[in-house]
């Protein structure tokens, strides 16, 4: 494990200077999406819209580039490294083999719970192994931009570009570990206003409960891809934990697993009943916003997943005590198991620090 030897002449960057770096970074990500009015949220243009798409992508694809190009010339000018070292420094090359794919599997371990509910309650596991419905996913625009666009310029912004520069202040790795992501759970908080122009009629205090309520889940996820990166070297393990997280959402903390009546999204084909025929997609009508229709979560769902299909009431989602009990079990074994080998499968050798 390497230490942050920095020798007599000390940090050669200060906190005010790292923060002021990380602050402009945060803006330059956040900011151009108000600019124009292809991306400016409105009442009437939705960010699920494949122009929107298209044209933020390209926004911060330009903002990361310009980032990462502004960290790797601080890294070389102030930190004496070399173009490959600000490289290795930023996690990007050459990545770690067990390193970028045991922190994945540390991830799946956290959400054995709602592995289990889509995988095996609701007969997700077929479409899975066949892989058709991770192609027909990423052919959309809104699961391109959830599993590909946004892990990869999120984290090489929050976290290869700004975890290495804090790496060479004075604050010591557990505190960059805590202080790293907060721009990246501030960069969030722009979401109430847009929750706000598409739900004029929510009250204020919804607004302010579901933005924090981000911010502070985006910062915990945070505080973990920060770690798997200073204890791995590996900025693809990040983008990898951050597009598995996406796609499993929150997981389910209440309610029966897999009740009798749920609206389930049907492929072409498929008849409702989970587990017979493997045709029943996992994008179970579940949540939504307070006030919102059945028709407009439908309609959000399929956004969120990128998908269409024909929505069905589900006759019977074995929805017996024993799953319900077997989901909660295993949401519990997960966080605990979680926890255990959080400091086992992030270890590698080529970690940038030690925590």
């Amino acid at each position: 494990m390497p230490t942050r030897d920095f020798g007599d002449g000390g940090p050669p960057l200060t906190i005010e200077f790292v923060l002021f770096v990380s602050v402009s970074f945060t803006l330059a990500y956040v900011l151009p999406f108000y600019f124009s009015p292809t991306t400016r949220p409105s009442p009437t243009l939705s960010r699920d819209s494949p122009a929107v798409i298209r044209t933020r992508v390209r926004l911060v694809g330009t903002c990361c580039a310009i980032c990462a190009h502004t960290t790797t010339l601080i890294l070389r000018h102030y930190c004496s490294h070399t173009f490959s070292s600000a490289l290795r420094q930023m996690g990007l090359f050459p990545p770690p083999i067990l390193g970028t794919l045991l922190p994945l599997v540390l991830t799946a371990i956290l959400f054995l719970g709602p592995l289990f509910e889509r995988g095996i309650v609701l007969g997700g596991l077929t479409t899975w192994l066949r892989g058709k419905e991770l192609l027909r996913t990423l052919e959309s625009w809104p699961g391109y931009r959830n599993f590909i666009a946004g892990p990869a310029t999120e984290e090489l912004l929050f976290r290869g570009t700004l975890v290495p520069l804090f790496l060479h202040s004075p604050l010591s790795t557990t505190q960059v570990v805590l202080l790293a992501p907060l721009p990246f759970g501030l960069a969030h908080v722009h979401h109430a206003y847009e929750f706000r122009l598409t739900h004029p009629t929510a009250p204020m205090v919804l607004v302010i409960a579901q933005s924090l309520f981000q911010f502070v889940y985006t910062t915990l996820f945070g505080w973990f891809a920060a770690l798997v990166l200073v204890r791995t070297g590996s900025l693809w393990a990040c983008v990898l934990c951050h597009a598995f997280a996406n796609w499993m959402g929150l997981p389910r903390v209440w309610g029966r697993v897999g009740r009798k009546g749920d609206w389930v999204l049907v492929e072409e084909g498929g008849d409702g009943s989970a587990g017979s025929t493997g045709k029943v997609d996992e994008a179970v009508l579940t949540g939504g916003v307070e006030g919102e229709k059945v028709e407009e979560r439908k309609e959000r769902k399929e956004r969120e997943e990128g998908k269409k299909g024909k929505w069905v009431k589900s006759e019977d989602q074995r929805a017996g005590i024993v799953w319900t009990v077997a989901y909660y079990a295993l949401l519990v074994t997960g966080v605990v198991g979680f926890w255990k080998g959080l400091w086992v499968l992030t270890e590698s050798e080529s970690a940038l620090a030690t925590v």
